[in-house]
């Protein structure tokens, strides 16, 4: 679905349909709308996403991208920090 934004996008929301609790599906629609500039979006689904489930570093790495775009670095620093503490490693951060 690599570019193809709407039907990726319909596809996440056809998954939560049928998981509403699918945290990497929250990921994912953050993903989708971080790459087409909709960060208002984006941060609404990571936030969602990390309510779910809290110590998972690459949801932390999410939102460290988002707020970088969004030029707010501290909370790029802080969220990359955190996504460390939970198992993130350098070359996960990278892929």
């Amino acid at each position: 679905l690599e570019g193809n934004y709407d039907e990726a996008l319909e596809f996440y929301q056809k998954s939560i349909q049928l998981n509403e609790n699918n945290y990497a599906t929250y990921n994912g629609i953050a993903n989708t709308y971080q790459e087409t500039g909709k960060y208002d979006l984006a941060l609404e689904n990571i936030y969602k996403a990390i309510e779910l489930q809290p110590n998972v570093g690459t949801l932390y790495t999410t939102l460290a991208e988002i707020n970088a775009q969004i030029g707010n670095h501290q909370k790029f620093y802080k969220n990359l920090i955190v996504a460390l503490e939970f198992g993130v490693d350098d070359i996960e951060l990278f892929k």
